[in-house]
């Protein structure tokens, strides 16, 4: 009697213990929805959802989006999870959300969000968010115009005592200010002021050729690696000789545009490998690198060579480096950027490259020639 009390009793604990995993198995399989964020550019806005639980990876996600106070909703771009035991470069990812963007958008607008996230298990859920893409920033009209002319200092600004070199310019800049640079061959500069949204500090070109010498630093330095620099405008140039075109520390909201850079290692470049630099908008420069196509090894020198979020690289012309566009955060993080419309040719290592990215990278209709890799993804950390 007490042998057929013990099976009764051992029994019924094994159902109960079977019951518990079983319980247990089906909570770590249900979604767990956690925060969502978007980042924005000119033309996208991407959408991360922060999840956990999921553990049999069956959940989906999709976004839809239209514009504020439309009736109909678009389809967004396909949605890509990335989840904690993914092994990347040997070890566990350890990130766990969905990524995906809304694309293809009218600069300035707000639009609504819908993401649906779905698991048989459990947890699915809708949400709706607001976000805007955003506008590139251009010169205040209604800041101060300053005009600066070649010469080793001095000058107050007007036109009829203009500044003598771009560093006496420079070390007078306000939030607002536009410097108009006439025709002639100016030394390097550094810029340590920071303009306000909506106010950026404006260099214009007007013929000026801004000549490094050789230098082995910057021929423009914006920013010191411990302090933001902030809404700066530098457009109209033709930037030569030197290490680094344009050496871009710590920079926010900053647009490098119509530039010609030429006799480099690289031609704009964030030299420093924590990626906090952000929304740095890079587009319709020529830049031309020194590495001869083709070449054998992986040269170091970048004509682009950016870290951090929600940068813009469009319609570029890059030639003769080893990589000709980098989006590389290197050590830190980088989501929202976007790379199009560029031409790039004898890149000796990749035409582009987004290495170490996280999600919501988006490239395309861009052309690529005579280079040793399209686009490199390796590797990705989650993406899309």
């Amino acid at each position: 009697m007490m042998t057929r009390l013990r099976i009764l009793i051992v029994g019924v604990l094994g159902m109960v213990a079977v019951l518990v995993a079983g319980v247990a198995t089906a909570a770590s399989d249900q979604i767990q929805p956690g925060s969502l964020g978007t980042r924005s550019t000119f033309e996208n806005i991407g959408v991360l959802w922060e999840v956990s639980g999921d553990t049999d990876l069956d959940s989906t996600m999709s976004i839809e989006f239209r514009q504020t106070g439309a009736s109909n909703w678009n389809a967004g771009a396909p949605a890509v999870r990335a989840y904690l035991s993914i092994i990347v470069n040997g070890d566990p990812l350890g990130l766990d959300s969905w990524g995906a963007s809304a694309m293809f958008l009218l600069p300035g607008t707000s639009y609504e969000i819908r993401a649906t996230l779905t698991d048989p298990d459990g947890g699915s859920e809708t949400r709706t968010v607001t976000a805007s893409t955003r506008r590139r920033p251009t010169p205040d009209t209604n800041g101060a115009t300053r005009y600066v002319v070649p010469g080793g200092g001095g000058g107050s600004g007007t036109s009829g005592d203009p500044f003598l070199g771009l560093q006496a310019a420079a070390d007078a800049a306000n939030p607002g200010d536009t410097f108009m640079v006439s025709a002639g061959t100016y030394a390097p500069f550094d810029l340590t002021t920071s303009g306000s949204s909506g106010s950026p500090i404006a260099f214009l070109g007007q013929g000026a050729i801004i000549d490094g010498a050789g230098t082995d630093r910057g021929i423009i330095t914006l920013g010191r690696f411990d302090e933001i620099l902030s809404d700066v405008i530098v457009d109209g140039f033709t930037i030569r000789d030197g290490t680094w075109g344009i050496d871009a520390q710590n920079t926010q909201d900053i647009v490098i545009a119509n530039n010609i850079i030429e006799d480099v290692d690289r031609g704009i470049v964030n030299r420093r490998a924590n990626a906090w630099e952000s929304n740095q908008t890079i587009c319709d420069n020529v830049i031309q690198g020194r590495t001869v196509w083709p070449a054998s090894g992986i040269p170091s020198d970048r004509g682009i060579d950016l870290r951090g979020d929600g940068n813009v690289v469009c319609f570029n012309l890059v030639q003769n480096f080893g990589d000709c566009i980098s989006v590389q955060p290197i050590s830190g993080e980088s989501y929202g950027n976007d790379v199009f419309g560029n031409d790039v040719a004898f890149c000796v290592d990749d035409g582009i490259e987004i290495d170490y990215n996280q999600a919501n990278v988006r490239v395309w209709r861009n052309r690529i020639t005579n280079s040793r890799m399209g686009v490199s993804v390796q590797p990705i950390y989650g993406g899309p």
